[in-house]
Formats: structure tokens, C-alpha cells, sequence
């Protein structure tokens, strides 16, 4: 399955990055793009939506980190949000 991100402007610095399928080596890096071109856009508080990922390996993490740097560069910050797993013990 590819990556899909779509990007929702919820103001003049903030957008939200919803991603669906999957952030692996292969993705990764158009994932990390798009929020950098977001980032030069002036949209330094941006969150991830990652409730439709169906995985995110470790290429995928070090995206995540890399764009948390340069929002933070920039006086923003990177968030996320996520679907848990629930446990079945």
C-alpha cells in the first residue's frame, strides 16, 4: 500500500498532515518533503494524523524526528496523533 498524506490549512502557520497506508523506507522520505515544504510556507505548527497508517517503521520514526527538528528551528513544534492498540490480555 502507498502513502497518501492530504493537508488540511487550519491557519496561517498551523496545518494538519493526515496520512493513510504506509511510512516505511519507501515513503518516508515524500512524507518528510511535505512537511518541510509546509515548514518554508511559514506553517510551523503542524500536526500529524496518523490514525489511517497502517505502519510506521523505523525510516518512517526518523522522519517524524527529523521534521520535529526543523519545526522546532523555526519556533513551531510537530505533533501526532495515533490510533492505540488495545491489548488483549
Amino acid at each position: 500500500m502507498n502513502l497518501r498524506l492530504n493537508v488540511e490549512t487550519l491557519s496561517e502557520r498551523r496545518a494538519v498532515v493526515a496520512a493513510s497506508g504506509r511510512v516505511n523506507a519507501a515513503t518516508a522520505l515524500a512524507m518528510k518533503a511535505r512537511i518541510r515544504e509546509l515548514v518554508d510556507r511559514g506553517r510551523t505548527e503542524i500536526v500529524c494524523d496518523l490514525t489511517e497508517v497502517g505502519l510506521l517503521d523505523s525510516s518512517g520514526l526518523s522522519a517524524l524526528v527529523s521534521c520535529l527538528k526543523v519545526t522546532r528551528e523555526c519556533g513551531g513544534s510537530l505533533g501526532s496523533i495515533h490510533r492505540s492498540r488495545a491489548s488483549s490480555s
